[in-house]
């Protein structure tokens, strides 16, 4: 199981360690990221790694090598990301939990996007909008918090 958390590390790690947002408005910039971040956490891939990583977490017999291997590979894009939110939302200081909450929800968002296009039935009915589409609308829900936090 060690290994699908590696090899899912490198996964991410290939898709933000030489990415950059660049665009002339928040708006523009916030849908690159989730568009990239996209890449992996809206795959089938990510749903069965966040299965190991949820068995691996949970199980007591689970060893402090293999926990500390698992923090590590965390914490090894996640300066990446950081770097990409940056970018994303302009020079002014980001508050680490403000970071932390934008890095979730976007996560969390793409997560759900594959969650629920894995499960036949359900309290939500699936978008008639296309994945895109749906992508688009999220970085427009976001972009006022941000532009007037800007002002």
């Amino acid at each position: 199981m060690l290994a699908v958390l590696e090899a899912s590390t490198e996964d991410l790690e290939g898709v933000v360690a030489q990415a950059h947002i660049e665009g002339s408005t928040i708006r523009d910039r916030l849908n690159q990221l989730i568009e990239l971040l996209a890449r992996h956490y809206d795959t089938p891939e990510y749903l069965a790694i966040l299965q190991v990583i949820l068995n691996l977490e949970h199980d007591p017999r689970t060893s402090e090598e293999v926990r500390q291997t698992m923090r590590k590979a965390a914490d090894h894009s996640t300066a990446h990301i950081h770097r990409l939110l940056k970018e994303a939302l302009g020079d002014k200081p980001i508050p680490k939990n403000l970071r932390s909450n934008v890095i979730l929800a976007i996560r969390g968002f793409c997560f759900s996007q594959q969650l629920n296009n894995s499960i036949a039935y359900g309290a939500l009915q699936r978008p008639r909008s296309q994945p895109k589409q749906r992508r688009e609308l999220f970085a427009e829900m976001l972009t006022p918090y941000f532009e007037a936090r800007q002002e």
